[in-house]
């Protein structure tokens, strides 16, 4: 299993590294249709990297100090998968927080090489949980370990992060990993999520 890409705690931010940050900044994934649409595991473009994503205001944080309200603004969100629900309505939970590019993030954090190893940081505090409903996650893609992106259905996310093999459409060689994601967030919902490859 990847390790969970955020560490929380101070100055001892976890830093996640990418090589090139040119290497994930591609098109938009896979043309307009929905994952319920879309053919399995499909070729996709690589998730396109801003130079920061949407920070989460503290204010959307319910009162239990984890979850996101629905007032959570549209836009896009860096997370990590921390849980599924398969019952009535199937759902991936995910942590949200906020990430920094390139000089975004030398201005956040600062020349530290433990700040911003390879161009690339997760800001340790705000975050919050969000759970994505697979009925409302219009467009997925999930990226393999060995840096190939594929569109998938959200009936497909709930399964792999529930544990599930890849559907038979799935390249021999595909495993599920638990990269994060850069998520898209409308009206207080995530419409969108596409993983990301991280060493």
């Amino acid at each position: 299993m990847h390790d969970s890409p955020l560490r929380r705690g101070g100055r001892a931010t976890r830093i996640l590294t990418i090589g090139l940050l040119a290497g994930l900044a591609g098109l938009a994934a896979c043309g307009s249709d929905g994952p319920e649409t879309v053919a399995l595991y499909t070729t996709a473009a690589p998730a396109p990297v801003p130079l920061e994503t949407r920070a989460i205001d503290p204010a959307w944080v319910e009162g239990n100090g984890e979850t996101l309200g629905t007032t959570v603004a549209s836009g896009e969100y860096w997370a990590a998968v921390v849980g599924v629900g398969t019952g009535a309505e199937p759902f991936v939970e995910f942590d949200l927080s906020q990430a920094f590019f390139g000089a975004a993030c030398v201005q956040k954090f600062g020349d530290d090489v433990d700040a911003c190893a390879n161009d690339y940081g997760v800001a340790p505090e705000p975050h919050g949980t969000l759970a994505a409903q697979q009925s409302r996650l219009d467009f997925v893609t999930v990226v393999g370990i060995d840096q190939r992106n594929f569109a998938v259905t959200s009936a497909e996310l709930v399964a792999l992060v529930g544990g599930s093999q890849p559907a038979a459409e799935a390249p021999d060689d595909y495993q599920y990993v638990a990269f994060p994601f850069i998520v898209t967030v409308s009206s207080g919902v995530i419409t969108a999520a596409r993983q990301i490859w991280t060493p």
